[in-house]
């Protein structure tokens, strides 16, 4: 079966109006991306200068596919 998206309707005035709210929110889902981004790969580094085996680091492995994930959505133009 098809996975369907589900998507909330926006009354706009004008096109103008609409044009600028879509721009508005792909900008805040590609500032909260990059923010996921450069924590999780912060946090990486931080590990890998500390020598820690990757074995311990499983939860930031999992941040950083979180964060993997975000970015891959906020490039979807959906």
């Amino acid at each position: 079966m098809d996975s369907v998206r589900k998507h909330r309707a926006i009354a706009f005035r004008d096109a103008q109006s609409a044009i600028e709210g879509l721009l508005q929110a792909r900008v805040e889902r590609l500032f909260d991306s990059n923010a996921r981004l450069t924590g999780a790969l912060a946090k990486l580094r931080d590990f890998y200068l500390a020598g820690v085996p990757p074995s311990a680091a499983a939860d930031i492995i999992e941040e950083v596919e979180t964060a993997i994930a975000s970015a891959e959505k906020a490039q979807d133009l959906d």
